[in-house]
């Protein structure tokens, strides 16, 4: 398969985002910068950290990272979809 194939394209991640993540509104999470310079949908990392550390704590004390928390609260699919968009 090409990379462009294996892109998501907008409405795609629009869609996904709101099957892994119904409580968040995408577009506070969308990279709008790195979206129009790679041409596909690209996601803020340090707001979706931010809101992840608000929501379940300081994760770091746990010894966790960022894809585990993920893993633990919205599932292996889910984490998978948010590498999809860095």
């Amino acid at each position: 398969m090409d990379k462009q194939r294996q892109c998501m394209t907008l409405p795609e991640a629009h869609q996904n985002f709101r099957k892994y993540f119904p409580e968040l509104k995408f577009n506070d999470f969308i990279d709008a910068g790195l979206s129009l310079i790679y041409g596909t949908p690209k996601i803020n990392l340090i707001k979706l950290d931010d809101y992840l550390y608000e929501k379940y704590g300081d994760y770091d004390r746990e010894e966790l990272c960022l894809a585990e928390v993920l893993i633990k609260h919205y599932g292996n699919e889910a984490k998978a979809f948010i590498e999809k968009l860095l």
